[in-house]
């Protein structure tokens, strides 16, 4: 279900982020939260982590 969102329409599913992760998105998947970028046609994942550590982890991967 994740890939299929990802691969055909991740401006619907996605939300965009704000402040420091403007430019990336995020799926929500439960209690994790897929944070990607679309760049032209492609989706790059950034990580599938866990609600409470993915904004946190995410800015120490940039």
């Amino acid at each position: 279900a994740i890939e299929r969102r990802l691969t055909t329409a991740p401006h619907l599913y996605g939300e965009p982020l704000r402040k420091t992760l403007h430019g990336y998105w995020k799926l929500r998947v439960g209690d994790y939260r897929v944070v990607f970028k679309i760049v032209a046609e492609e989706v790059w994942i950034l990580g599938i982590i866990h609600r409470k550590k993915v904004y946190e982890a995410i800015e120490k991967r940039l």
